[in-house]
């Protein structure tokens, strides 16, 4: 389940009311059949004239035994690969999560995503209530010196995601959102985790071991 928070509180909106969505459309349906009206049919009828079935012929036919169909099939799925397991969020999120006061200034937030080696922070209340987060990017924009407090300049709404959210939904969002983070918050308001762009990538390097991390 993916939703919306605004200032540390869900709020009952569609996404694409609030991000704009930089999808490509889904083409529509083509107008008219490339088979002409009765093709079909004239197709039958040919092949009656070609071809008589004898229904008595059909009964002749031997039956195939159990242990011989039994005996394909599991040939026939030996040869597939196995399905990759669907993860969850909070399987492939980053938790603790790092975070940060919105009354702490930018440049506090930029030596803290420094240290950590991290591209955002999620802003909190003084009760861990998850209100927005502040970015890389956001503080460049305005000066990695700048004391400017970060209540001023954060982004208050976010995509959030629950922890049996499933990966491919939110990659969806990744695709079709300007996101580069969605918090994993719990159906009690906590924050469970973080994930990124970069934990995208890193998993399908490592699609290879994807099964042990289901």
């Amino acid at each position: 389940m993916l939703a919306i928070y605004d200032h540390g509180y869900r709020i009952q909106t569609p996404l694409r009311s609030l991000f704009q969505d930089r999808s490509v459309e889904g083409l529509t349906e083509p107008k008219h059949s490339r088979h002409t009206p009765g093709s079909e049919e004239h197709l039958t009828d040919d092949a009656e004239n070609f071809f008589h079935i004898d229904p008595e012929a059909r009964r002749k036919q031997p039956a195939v035994s159990k242990d011989a169909g039994k005996a394909y099939e599991e040939t026939r799925q030996a040869g597939k690969p196995k399905p990759i397991p669907i993860l969850s969020a909070s399987k492939v999120m980053t938790s603790p999560v790092q975070t940060i006061s919105p009354e702490n200034n930018l440049r506090q937030a930029w030596l803290k995503m420094e240290e950590h080696e991290i591209n955002q922070l999620v802003v909190v209340a003084d009760e861990d209530r998850a209100l927005g987060l502040i970015t890389r990017q956001e503080i460049m924009d305005h000066g990695t010196d700048s004391t400017v407090t970060i209540a001023v300049t954060f982004q208050k709404r976010m995509i959030v995601a629950a922890p049996e959210t499933e990966l491919p939904q939110i990659a969806t969002i990744f695709v079709n959102y300007p996101v580069t983070a969605i918090p994993v918050i719990d159906a009690k308001d906590r924050l469970q985790g973080i994930i990124t762009r970069s934990d995208l990538i890193r998993l399908l390097i490592n699609s290879a071991h994807i099964e042990s991390w289901a």
